[in-house]
């Protein structure tokens, strides 16, 4: 029950099964969320993203957790895990110390709900990737952004984005992502991050730093 995603491969018109990955935790959701990207452009796949986005943290929330495969000639090879921020909370059924105002904040955040391949969004050769974290910030929600770099991403991420406003207007955000048009004409890819209640269009200008 940790999760898999298997890979497979046509042969001679026999579908065969190429390589089987598999999660660590049970109940993670492994494989519920996949992405690949080309990250040098050469039109050949670079890595695989796999989000276990109900990964338990060490809070027992569900933080969530993305693992990060590079392809290497026809096989994926584990490289490492994204995981978001440490939240400041507390809860009242584990912690005797909590105060009024934190003892209800949750800790989860379900990192890696939501996984886009996204264009160079910093213009520096390399293609990017973005991450939600839907239940962040009490449920408000925030996004990762990684870039490129060589033929993988770095492990530190670039930029984080809370939802902003009063939490309540829209919650949720970064449960879905999309990152593939230039929407004000700019000629830059624009991203568009989807919660309960709407959605929020983000110009590259703001984000590629």
């Amino acid at each position: 029950h940790t999760g898999q995603v298997i890979i497979y491969r046509m042969e001679d018109g026999d579908v065969k099964i190429l390589q089987t990955l598999s999660g660590e935790q049970i109940g993670s959701y492994f494989g519920s969320v996949l992405t690949t990207i080309d990250i040098d452009k050469d039109s050949n796949t670079d890595i695989l993203l796999v989000g276990a986005p109900m990964y338990m943290g060490t809070e027992k929330e569900e933080q969530g957790k993305v693992y990060v495969y590079t392809l290497n000639q026809t096989r994926f090879e584990y490289q490492m895990s994204l995981e978001p921020i440490k939240q400041t909370c507390c809860s009242s059924l584990k912690h005797n110390s909590c105060t009024k105002e934190n003892k209800n904040e949750p800790c989860g955040a379900r990192f890696g709900t939501a996984i886009a391949a996204v264009k160079d969004l910093n213009l520096d050769g390399f293609n990017d990737i973005v991450i939600g974290a839907p239940l962040e910030d009490d449920h408000g929600g925030a996004v990762y952004i990684y870039h490129g770099s060589g033929r993988t991403i770095r492990k530190e991420y670039a930029q984080r984005i809370p939802s902003g406003g009063d939490g309540e207007t829209l919650k949720f955000f970064g449960q879905s992502i999309h990152g593939e048009m230039d929407l004000n004409g700019d000629g830059l890819t624009d991203v568009t991050i989807g919660g309960l209640g709407g959605a929020a269009l983000f110009w590259s200008r703001d984000v590629a730093v």
